[in-house]
């Protein structure tokens, strides 16, 4: 499910502006820095033909899933609390998880649920897609609301 402008507005309780800039990059060479569990690679790329190249760096890995879940018998949404290596402390998220080889996003939720929280995700209503980190990681993330 897409969530427009509007329906955000309404949700979140405020005002969404977009603002669109149509900017154009061009590739001009891919190299791989590193491969592993992740995958780096350095782009060159031309902001406008004018423009000077530079460099960026990108990250890739899997698409993910998440989910707020909600408890009705106990009237409160769970969360997990993880050590991660980037805050190098323990986080508390969402429940989520990468999507294994050949997963369907929805077999992988409730893999990670089972997982995380030990619970079956039942009543699921809204989807969305978003990208965690556009600015530099290529992975996206499906997320669901349910209990």
């Amino acid at each position: 499910m897409e969530v427009s402008a509007a329906q955000a507005s309404v949700l979140w309780g405020g005002t969404i502006a977009c603002i669109v800039l149509r900017q154009q990059m061009e590739v001009l060479d891919t190299t791989d820095l590193y491969t592993g569990h992740l995958r780096v690679r350095r782009l060159t790329v031309r902001p406008a033909p004018t423009d000077a190249p530079r460099h960026l760096e990108v990250v890739s890995r899997r698409n993910a899933v998440a989910a707020l879940v909600y408890d009705p018998a106990a009237d409160t949404y769970l969360l997990v609390e993880q050590w991660r290596a980037g805050a190098q402390a323990p986080v508390v998220e969402l429940p989520a998880g990468v999507i294994d080889e050949g997963e369907t996003p929805e077999v992988a939720l409730r893999r990670e649920l089972r997982e995380e929280l030990g619970a079956e995700f039942v009543n699921d209503t809204a989807t969305t897609e978003i990208y965690t980190t556009p600015g530099f990681c290529t992975p996206r993330s499906r997320r669901r609301i349910g209990r």
